[in-house]
C-alpha cells in the first residue's frame, strides 16, 4: 500500500499532535518494511530536522515550500490540490487532526484527540476557531475511519459530530521510553541549578492557555504557601499560548513572588529530568483528549493531582487524586495531602508506574498499522 501521513504538526516543537505524529511515524518505521509511506510536509520556513526522524527506505518525506496557511485555506475551502497531485496516487491518507488531507482516491483516516474546540469555542483562536468549528463535522462524515485518542473522545465524536459508532476506533497515545529511564544525579543537579530549584517543587506541563486552568492552579498554590509550605516552588513547563492576561495578573500576587518558575518549551531530556525530580504533577486541565503529561508523569515515577473531567479519569485510573478543576480550594487540599502523606504519595507512584505500562508508542503504531491493513486491503 501507499500511505500518506500529514507530517506538518511535527515540524515545530514537539507538543500535542506533533508528538503524536512523530512517535507514530518513528514506530511505524520500526515495524513495517512492506508498505510505502509518504510523509507530507509543507511550510515556507519550518523544516523537520533530519536527525529527529531516522527512516528506512520505504519512508520518504515529501517537502514543499508552500505556506501552511495558504495550503490549509485551499484544502479546507476547495479540497485542492489533492495530495495525489503532489505525491502521486495513494491508497490511504491519514491526517493526525480533525481535517482531512484531500485526495482523489483512497481511504481517508483522521485522528481526533479531543473536541474541546467544539464545546468551548471561546477558548480557541485562529484557524482552529475559524475552520475546525465549521468543517469538523463535515470531515468526520467524509472520513472512512476516525481514530479517537480515548473512549471519552469517541463518545464525544459520536455525540457531538453525529458519527456512527462503528466508524470510530480508539487507539491510545503512548509514552516515550525515555521517561522510564532515570537520569544521572549529575543531570538532575544541573537542571535544578539551571532553573534555581534548590528545594521541592510542583510541576505543570502544557501550553499556557485558558483550558489548562492555570489561574486556579496559581490560586491553589497560593493557599499551599499560606499553609506553611513557603519553600515550595511551582514549575510551569510550556510555551505561552493565548489569552494569558488573567494568568499574568494572578502571577503578580505577593505569595507567588519568586516561587513560580516559567521554563518555556523544553526538549525531551530536560523535561524528563524535571518530571523525575518533582514532588508531583499538578494537572487541573478543563479538558483533554488523552493528556500526554499524565502518562509521562506516571512513567517518570511521580504522583499526580488531576482534573476529574474528560478523558483524565480513564487515563490515570486509580493512580491519581482527582479534583474538581473549578474548585481551587479542592486542588489546594489535594496538594497538601500529597505533601504530608508519604504513604499516599508512594502508593500513587507505584500505581502510576504499573499503569503507564499500558501505554506505548509501539502499541499505538501496531494498532494503527492493523487499521491501515484492514481498510486498505493490505491484510
Amino acid at each position: 500500500m501507499r500511505i500518506a501521513i500529514d507530517l506538518r504538526p511535527a515540524l515545530k516543537k514537539g507538543t500535542g499532535v506533533g508528538t503524536y505524529v512523530q512517535n507514530l511515524v518513528e514506530n511505524l518505521a520500526q515495524i513495517d518494511q512492506e508498505n510505502r509511506y509518504f510523509l507530507f510536509s509543507s511550510s515556507l520556513r519550518d523544516r523537520l530536522p533530519r536527525e529527529r526522524l531516522s527512516l528506512p527506505d520505504n519512508f520518504s518525506i515529501k517537502d514543499y515550500r508552500i505556506p501552511v496557511r495558504v495550503l490549509n485555506f485551499l484544502w479546507h475551502r476547495y479540497r485542492f490540490p489533492p495530495v495525489d497531485y503532489l505525491i502521486g496516487a495513494v491508497d490511504i491518507t491519514h491526517s493526525p487532526h480533525p481535517l482531512m488531507m484531500p485526495a482523489k482516491k483512497g481511504k481517508r483516516i483522521i485522528t481526533i484527540h479531543d473536541l474541546f474546540f467544539w464545546e468551548y469555542p471561546e477558548m480557541t483562536k485562529g484557524e482552529i476557531k475559524r475552520d475546525y468549528l465549521t468543517l469538523a463535522e463535515l470531515h468526520a462524515h467524509l472520513a472512512d475511519v476516525i481514530i479517537a485518542a480515548s473512549e471519552n473522545t469517541k463518545k464525544d465524536i459520536i455525540r457531538l459530530l453525529k458519527v456512527p459508532e462503528e466508524k470510530v476506533r480508539v487507539i491510545y497515545d503512548g509514552v516515550a521510553e525515555s521517561f522510564r529511564h532515570r537520569l544521572p544525579s549529575q543531570s538532575l543537579a544541573f537542571l535544578r541549578k539551571q532553573f534555581s530549584l534548590d528545594g521541592d517543587y510542583l510541576l505543570f506541563v502544557g501550553t499556557i492557555e485558558p483550558r489548562k486552568n492555570l489561574v486556579n492552579l496559581l490560586r491553589a498554590f497560593q493557599g499551599v504557601v499560606k499553609r506553611g509550605f513557603g519553600g515550595l516552588k511551582l514549575v510551569i513547563v510550556g510555551e505561552r499560548g493565548w489569552r494569558t492576561e488573567e494568568f499574568d495578573k494572578e502571577l503578580q500576587s505577593p505569595e507567588l513572588k519568586g516561587r513560580v518558575v516559567l521554563t518555556g518549551y523544553l526538549g525531551p531530556e530536560e523535561l524528563a529530568g524535571l518530571y523525575q525530580a518533582a514532588r508531583m504533577l499538578t494537572f487541573p486541565s478543563l479538558g483533554e483528549g488523552f493528556g500526554l503529561p499524565l502518562v509521562e508523569a506516571m512513567a517518570s515515577g511521580i504522583p499526580i493531582i488531576a482534573s476529574d473531567t474528560s478523558c483524565i479519569p480513564e487515563v490515570v485510573g486509580d493512580a491519581a487524586i482527582l479534583v474538581d478543576p473549578y474548585n481551587h480550594k479542592e486542588i489546594e487540599q489535594a496538594i497538601c495531602s500529597l505533601l504530608t502523606d508519604t504513604e499516599l504519595a508512594e502508593k500513587l507512584t507505584r500505581r502510576g508506574l504499573e499503569r503507564s505500562c499500558r501505554f506505548s508508542w509501539k502499541e499505538t503504531a501496531k494498532q494503527t498499522l492493523q487499521l491501515y491493513r484492514q481498510i486498505g486491503g493490505g491484510g
